[in-house]
């Protein structure tokens, strides 16, 4: 079990004669008599004074003791045991603070620190993540912008490798039981999750499937039946060695890969928002579950990419899309997925040393020690399954013994024929998982067969050839999980660079009249100057030197737009929200036969609105007539002004709603021709404070009382967000002469509008 880094915002204070206040990063508590080795640090090497105390108040716990090792104690949930190794002046350790063998943890509540300084859980955090569409913790995959599964150098197909390799310092068979076809299943999905939250085809498939065969040579699932080639079979752990199937101490391997440093299965599975589904990882589903056990290998990897791109601010996936190293990826995720995402050869790798590291053939030079190892058997067995021999690693065959070539064979891929039995079968899998997401896997498998059934008519179809749009289509059905925000409250800002990445997203308006124009509105975060990628109907272009926010676009064509990337200018490349606008024409609409210079809506202070507009040119216009409504939804007249016919100089019109409605209202204009042919104006609101006017229960289930003034009480109607008039549906219970008690019992449920003589109020009745 290696240690488990976390950071949380707390500052402290050491001391001796005099008070030294050191700032660390730790939003975190444990539970369940965890304990080890913890280091403190300012991060910068200052050295602590021989016999400082340390003094640290959770609610109902309060401890001093010396450096030399102290242990904090109290009732659950403010139980731990912490054990320092300083016992006399010396440099500070590494940022943060780690601990081995723990229990399970949890965000804590508020504290103090030092008796009087308050901590929280994550308030103030120390990482605070955009508050940006695209950061929301649950979204939906948009097929638009979906990435589909294929193999790079034969598209279509998804190459699952089979093979012999020497590794490990023994010949391992590595195949696909063939009573396991949904272990191929649950490896195409990952494949295609895993590209699709990171934006790009980053790793090869057999990338997971090397993980696995390393982790525990495939076993923890039962009963396996090779195929016939097979000599070396993989172990039964199920009956062998039970503990590495599924681990109640979370202390050795779980299942089909490790808990590593800072984002193991403790961190995955904490009800903390934006990671993967919470499961209990003390029972069968991780321990013998391969599909729960993949997409834990995929949240795994990505959690770790999204920690060092935008707290760490290293952009890795810059990094991993120009390697030079046609495997560099592939080993740079093992090194960190073994290592943990804080070692110190990550920051010498994308920063330090990054010119040399990407144009450098081979990775591994970069990567030392037990990651280079690491690193060089998952790249080692991922290229044999690929079909890639030549590049296995000269250096990892030198480093590490490796017979070669002779003991390497590709087998060819994977190409079991899948019926939709296997399908359900590895889809009911997933069930316990995403149930407490509220996802229905009835409705994942209806979502799905269409594209299984228009595929082979609903027969079975070939896993290397056709299986990519099913993969596709699971991963489409499922919900997807950001882990920005988890990342914050988890990790904090410790050793983060605060970095700004870009973001762009796309609004405008979706129906406009054929001839005219419209605004696409693409708003930018991060660093100007900017270039975007957007599509338009299918074909790519680009807008670069973009100085300001929203950027906006004039478009007359209608069709699909949608964002593909963006660049800031540090030349990092951050998200492009999916979300498309889909521009079409009205055919009911025809352009307004005037050209409307503007059109103007004002209060005036005896709270009238006045209404003015202007026109440059007037053709076969009989009348205008001012409309106004209290939602935007439905309309009524409030005044009927002749038009100019035909002209072609300046006009300009004025009127007033001398009874306005009360709160915030919408007005327009409606033109008329001689013939009938109506367009409309833009929008324009007002917002009114009329008389006093008290509403209560609001909401209500039945019964709504309204105080006010005589004369503001006179006239009382209720109409539906559509406009329908249903007063008749209500009762007056009671009526005094500044009150009036009505019953809504007949009206359903939904949002209303309550006028009464100067006021529109939105009521919702439960």
């Amino acid at each position: 079990m290696k240690n488990i880094l976390f950071f949380l915002c707390v500052s402290f204070q050491i001391t001796t004669n005099a008070q030294i206040e050191f700032d660390v990063c730790i939003p975190i508590s444990w539970v369940g008599g965890g304990s080890g080795e913890i280091t403190f640090s300012n991060g910068s090497g200052t050295t602590i004074p021989a016999g400082s105390t340390f003094e640290i108040n959770w609610p109902g716990i309060t401890s001093i003791s010396p450096w030399s090792g102290f242990t904090v104690t109290g009732s659950n949930p403010y139980f731990f045991t912490i054990n320092s190794p300083i016992s006399a002046g010396g440099s500070m350790g590494p940022l943060g603070f780690s601990f081995t063998n723990s229990g399970s943890y949890f965000a804590p509540g508020m504290g103090t620190l030092n008796g009087t300084t308050p901590v929280f859980a994550v308030s103030p955090p120390c990482y605070i993540p955009p508050s940006y569409q695209n950061f929301d913790c649950e979204k939906e995959f948009n097929e638009l912008c979906f990435i589909p599964t294929e193999s790079s150098s034969a598209p279509g197909e998804i190459r699952l490798g089979l093979g012999t390799v020497h590794s490990w310092n023994s010949i391992l068979d590595v195949y696909i039981p063939t009573n396991k076809k949904n272990w191929a299943i649950a490896m195409g999905v990952g494949h295609s999750m895993f590209t699709n939250l990171v934006g790009s085809d980053a790793l090869s498939i057999n990338e997971y499937f090397a993980t696995v065969v390393q982790e525990t040579n495939c076993g923890c699932d039962g009963t396996i039946l090779e195929p016939a080639w097979v000599t070396n079979v993989y172990p039964d752990h199920e009956n062998i060695n039970p503990i590495n199937c599924y681990d109640f101490t979370h202390g050795v391997a779980v299942g089909f890969f490790q808990e590593e440093y800072g984002t193991g299965w403790l961190e995955l599975n904490q009800d903390i928002p934006c990671f993967i589904p919470t499961f209990n990882f003390d029972s069968t589903i991780v321990g013998k579950n391969f599909s729960a056990q993949m997409i834990g290998k995929v949240y795994h990897d990505y959690n770790n990419l999204m920690f060092l791109q935008y707290i760490k601010c290293y952009d890795i996936l810059g990094f991993m899309e120009n390697c030079n190293d046609p495997y560099g990826p592939e080993k740079l995720i093992a090194a960190i997925y073994n290592r943990g995402m804080n070692a110190g050869f990550i920051e010498d790798i994308l920063v330090t040393n990054r010119a040399a590291a990407l144009a450098s053939p081979d990775l591994l030079n970069f990567i030392p020690g037990l990651g280079q190892q690491y690193a060089e058997q998952i790249s080692r067995v991922t290229a044999v399954l690929d079909g890639n021999m030549s590049n296995v690693s000269a250096l990892g065959t030198i480093a590490y013994t490796v017979p070669w070539p002779g003991m390497h064979s590709n087998y060819g891929y994977y190409n079991e024929q899948i019926s939709w039995t296997d399908v359900t079968t590895y889809l009911d899998s997933l069930e316990l998982m995403y149930a407490g997401v509220g996802v229905i896997i009835s409705d994942v498998k209806s979502a799905v067969q269409p594209t299984f059934d228009a595929i082979n008519l609903g027969g079975t179809i070939s896993y290397r050839y056709q299986f990519g749009p099913v993969a596709d289509a699971i991963v489409l059905a499922l919900p997807a999980f950001e882990p920005m925000s988890g990342l914050g409250n988890v990790y904090g800002n410790s050793g983060g660079n605060a970095c700004s990445f870009p973001t762009a997203n796309m609004d405008s308006s979706t129906v406009i009249c054929e001839g005219e124009s419209t605004i696409l509105e693409i708003y930018l975060t991060g660093s100007p100057p900017w270039e975007v990628s957007y599509n338009f109907n299918g074909v790519n272009q680009t807008i670069s030197n973009i100085n300001s926010s929203p950027f906006l676009l004039t478009v007359s064509n209608e069709g699909l737009y949608y964002l593909n990337s963006v660049t800031d200018n540090t030349g990092t490349s951050g998200k492009a929200i999916c979300d498309s606008v889909n521009i079409s024409f009205d055919p009911n609409c025809l352009i307004l036969p005037i050209e409307l210079n503007d059109f103007y809506a004002t209060v005036e202070p005896n709270n009238s609105v006045r209404l003015n507009w202007s026109t440059f040119s007037e053709y076969n216009n009989d009348y205008f007539t001012v409309e106004r409504s209290p939602f935007g939804l439905f309309w009524e007249e409030v005044r009927h002004v002749q038009g100019a016919g035909n002209s072609e100089q300046w006009n300009e019109y004025l009127t007033f709603d001398t009874n306005p409605m009360n709160g915030m209202s919408y007005y327009r204009l409606r033109q008329t021709d001689f013939d009938g042919q109506m367009t409309f104006s833009d929008l324009r609101s007002v917002n009114i404070n009329g008389s006093q006017l008290e509403v209560f229960p609001n909401p209500t289930n039945t019964k709504l009382t309204l105080t006010g003034n005589v004369f503001e009480l006179e006239t009382i109607r209720i109409y539906t967000v559509l406009g329908q008039d249903v007063t008749s549906m209500v009762k007056i219970i009671n009526q005094t002469r500044n009150e009036v008690s009505i019953d809504l019992s007949e009206l359903e449920s939904g949002l209303y509008s309550l006028q009464t003589k100067t006021n529109c109020v939105k009521i919702i009745k439960n």
